[in-house]
């Protein structure tokens, strides 16, 4: 899966969070298992005329990173982890504050768009058929053969690319937002109303 692919799965995905500004976070997330194990590979394609990093040391970097960032247990271990500093920070701040935010949303202390994460790894689980994803790794190594090639398929890119485009570009036109509440001018316009004594 590309990163176009991704970006634009992950964030229609996650359309039910209804904010751009966690939508977006959500598909930033999404990458996370990429940049964990192609960091390398593409620090040394944009420099590796200044800093050559050998092909053996790549793939071993790799068969560890790879199914660090595309393993399940992996990525739910850091999203409750993180639910928890974030509970444990809002009942520090007392029982009262704690409360109020439960009774608002009993889930506000998981960081929703971490599912961009989750999202990615499912997605690469049932799409790759030439780089399986260890999907349940370290509990198991277990893999399946999903239902896409991408190696050399330039007709896959281009239509990855067309519909990246179309998407972001018709939430862009059609996405509701928040209309601004209208510019009160004078003080008629407020509804006072000026009375002679």
């Amino acid at each position: 899966m590309d990163i176009l692919g991704h970006l634009w799965q992950t964030s229609a995905l996650l359309l039910p969070l209804k904010e751009p500004k966690k939508i977006a976070q959500g598909a930033l997330w999404g990458l996370v298992p990429d940049i964990i194990a192609f960091s390398p590979y593409v620090w040394d394609f944009a420099f590796g005329r200044f800093v050559d990093i050998p092909a053996e040391e790549l793939e071993q970097y790799l068969s560890w990173a790879y199914p660090l960032g595309h393993g399940l247990p992996i990525f739910l271990s850091v999203f409750f982890l993180a639910a928890a500093v974030r509970y444990a920070h809002w009942a520090s701040l007392g029982s009262e504050f704690y409360l109020e935010h439960r009774r608002q949303n009993k889930f506000r202390y998981f960081h929703l768009p971490m599912l961009g994460w989750g999202i990615h790894i499912i997605l690469d689980s049932i799409s790759h058929q030439n780089f399986l994803t260890p999907v349940f790794w370290p509990i198991s190594n277990v893999k399946w053969v999903g239902i896409f090639n991408y190696s050399n398929n330039d007709l896959y890119y281009c239509f990855n690319a067309i519909l990246f485009i179309m998407f972001f570009g018709t939430i862009l036109i059609f996405y509701p937002r928040k209309k601004s509440p209208p510019r009160v001018i004078g003080r008629c316009a407020s509804g006072v109303k000026k009375t002679r004594q």
